[in-house]
Formats: C-alpha cells, sequence, structure tokens
C-alpha cells in the first residue's frame, strides 16, 4: 500500500514522520528560501526498495520538483531500517550517514543474517527481512555530534543495545524551538513488545543504559520506530524495562535447573506461547543468549560444559 499524506504527521515546521510499520523521520531543510531546492533528509529508509519509491512519490506530492533528497541518516543497519537505501541511493545519489560500528553491515548486509544465525546462514534467512540490498556510506557519524543545518539541528545520540552501534537523532527547529527525537529501536511502542514480548536485542545492559539515557532527553516528542509517537519518555521506557525485567526472571527461574541454550529457548517460548517459526527461532534464540551473557556478567548464572552439551544454571543463593 502506497503512503498518502495521511501517513505523515508533522511535528514541527521541519521534521515529520512517514507513519508505518517503520517511522521514517522527514527533516526539511531550507523551507525559508524559496529561490532554492528544500534539502530533504530521512531517517531510516524503510523495509525495500518498493519502500523507498512510495517514500519519494510521497515527497513528490508534498513537494513537487522543489527538493533534494541529501541524506538517509540510519539509526542502525536493520533491514526493516536500511533496506530502502540502495533504490534511494542509485536513484537520487543521496548520501547516507551511519556510524562506525553499523556502517560495515549497512555496506555488507551478509553480516547482518551471519550474526543473528551465529555461522554462515541458512538460504532462508538470507532473506530481504534479514538483508537490507548493499549501500555506500557516505559519512560516519557518532553519539554527540551537532549538525548544524539551515532551519534546524540535529544531536547525534548514541543507544546501543538492541544494536551494535545504534543512534538517535534529536532534531531541534530553529525558529520555533520544537525538538523531537527519533529513537531507532532504542525503545519500542507498546502494540510492538504487546505482540513480540521478547524484542531482538543485542546487548541487554546496553539497552537498560539507553532506556534511562532516553529518560534524561528533553524533547517535545518521543518517536520509536515502531509504534506511537509519545509526548514524553517515562511510559515508553517503563514498559520496555517492565519486559527486559520479566525475561530476565523467566530465564532465572528456567534456569533453576541445569539448561542448554536450546532447552531454555523452548522453555521460554512455552511460557509465552510463542509459536517459534524459523524466523523466531532465530530471533529469539539469538537475544536469549544474549540475555545469558548479561546474567553470566553480573554473575546471576553460571555455566558447564557436560558430555559435549553446554549447560547454563542460575546461582542458588
Amino acid at each position: 500500500m502506497a503512503f498518502s499524506q495521511d501517513n505523515l504527521v508533522q511535528l514541527s515546521d521541519t521534521f515529520s514522520i512517514i507513519t508505518g510499520v517503520t517511522n521514517i523521520g522527514v527533516i526539511s531543510d531550507g523551507i525559508s528560501d524559496s529561490a532554492q531546492p528544500r534539502h530533504i533528509y530521512l531517517i531510516d529508509s524503510g523495509g525495500d526498495g518498493d519502500t523507498g519509491k512510495k517514500i519519494l512519490r510521497l515527497l513528490s506530492e508534498l513537494y513537487g520538483n522543489n527538493f533534494v533528497l541529501q541524506g538517509i541518516i540510519n539509526t542502525h543497519s536493520h533491514a526493516d531500517h536500511a533496506g530502502g537505501n540502495a533504490w534511494l541511493q542509485t536513484a537520487t545519489h543521496c548520501e547516507i550517514w551511519a556510524s562506525q560500528g553499523e556502517k560495515a553491515i549497512i555496506e555488507n548486509p551478509q553480516l547482518e543474517s551471519a550474526l543473528v544465525w551465529g555461522a554462515c546462514p541458512f538460504p532462508e534467512i538470507r532473506s530481504k527481512f534479514f538483508e537490507a540490498k548493499p549501500s555506500s556510506v557516505t559519512r560516519i557519524i557518532a553519539g554527540g555530534e551537532k549538525i548544524e543545518l539551515r532551519d534546524s539541528t540535529m544531536e547525534i545520540i548514541s543507544l546501543p543495545g538492541h544494536y551494535i552501534d545504534m543512534i538517535g537523532i534529536l532534531h531541534t527547529d530553529k525558529q520555533t524551538g520544537k525538538s523531537a527525537v527519533h529513537l531507532g529501536d532504542g525503545a519500542f511502542g507498546r502494540e510492538t513488545i504487546a505482540k513480540y514480548w521478547i524484542a531482538f536485542l543485542h546487548d541487554v545492559e546496553g539497552f537498560k543504559a539507553s532506556l534511562e539515557k532516553i529518560n534524561a532527553i528533553h524533547a517535545d516528542y518521543f518517536v520509536p520506530s515502531h509504534g506511537a509517537i509519545f509526548t514524553a519518555p517515562e511510559a515508553l521506557t517503563e514498559i520496555n524495562s517492565i519486559a527486559v525485567r520479566e525475561v530476565e526472571t523467566t530465564i532465572l527461574r528456567c534456569l533453576k535447573e541445569k539448561l542448554t541454550p536450546e532447552e531454555l529457548l523452548a522453555k521460554v517460548a512455552d511460557i509465552n506461547s510463542i509459536p517459534l517459526g524459523y524466523i523466531q527461532y532465530v530471533l529469539v534464540g539469538s537475544t536469549l543468549r544474549s540475555y545469558l551473557s548479561y546474567l553470566y556478567r553480573n554473575k546471576k548464572i553460571g555455566f558447564t560444559v557436560e558430555n559435549n552439551r553446554m549447560y547454563w544454571q542460575a546461582h542458588t543463593d
């Protein structure tokens, strides 16, 4: 289904969100200079080339020929965030900005499926769900960096946890002072948590630290990539914190007995009524191994290798 102007939520004169499966940020720069085309920056590009086409079509409806797609700012390299990069870069020659840690996967997307599987991936996870088409990152950006545009400013915020070197973008309109922070997957909306409960995490400790960082941000709007827009962060971060704590508690209860990671995955899926097709098997399995690493580092669990199997178990008090 094509994007329409009904998908567009205007948060300030210079910043909008195209709502959808993945919320796309739209920064419009140069609105005060009618003699020059607007410079448009996207925050993420959706899941594939078709999404990229729909975004460009919507921008043409909004601005006619009086705009240039200057760049795409990727919060991270997952395919539902960088899938439109390749088509848009080929069609418009736009720049692509990303953090150092996400650059390698944006340019070499097969690393994504290899990382989530932990080995050379089997063919079904070489699909567009896991792998975007490769695109060329033209600028490295990092947390703490401030970028001055004509009509607004951007501050890059480091939000690792969901993925290796994820970033958020705090955008402020110079004229009105209105601000909005695009969080990427630094926090998930209520609907996403309710649907999946165990959200994909690469680093549990990093994700929890990023939630605390989000709570300290001062902005008028908080935009998760998946879910509704918030005007304050606390409700958004709290439900994410609750979900993480609940997963931790479930794992520790299961690990009152020795279990292999495979046995733990089956138990946790059964407890949470999660039907494991191959996609959820890979994603939830990878996430649970991240929880094992986190709980082990925090001395709550230990492991042994017995009879050619690795077993994990909670420490007894």
